[in-house]
């Protein structure tokens, strides 16, 4: 599975750089993404990333904003925690019904997989 990209993905800056830090990363890639300064086939790409750095950036450019984004950013790792944690115990009926086969199989399995077993004819 993917990972998403985070705010600080996106801006190339690690989780607790400083504001300073984050403006500078922001300022640096808008400049060099803004779609004025592409050429003309370039336009419609710089023109996606260019958005998304402003999305990002406007998440994360205030200390309250940052403070919410990061507290979004745990609620969502807890809750991809809490889903794998569902499909496991969804599989539950299903890991009790194998263990019934293997159960009532295993020793038909075994018997017929051992090597001591003489034939008779």
């Amino acid at each position: 599975m993917k990972k998403a990209l985070t705010s600080y993905d996106i801006l190339n800056v690690s989780a607790n750089a400083s504001q300073a830090d984050i403006h500078s990363a922001y300022r640096r890639l808008a400049m060099a993404w803004h779609p004025d300064r592409q050429i003309p086939s370039n336009r419609d790409r710089a023109d996606k990333n260019f958005k998304l750095l402003q999305d990002a950036y406007n998440k994360i450019k205030s200390p309250q904003d940052r403070d919410a984004y990061n507290q979004w950013l745990r609620s969502r790792t807890n809750r991809v925690i809490m889903d794998q944690n569902q499909i496991v115990n969804d599989n539950a009926p299903l890991k009790s019904l194998l263990d019934t086969l293997e159960t009532m199989f295993w020793p038909i399995a075994r018997k017929n997989t051992t090597p001591d077993r003489k034939e008779t004819k």
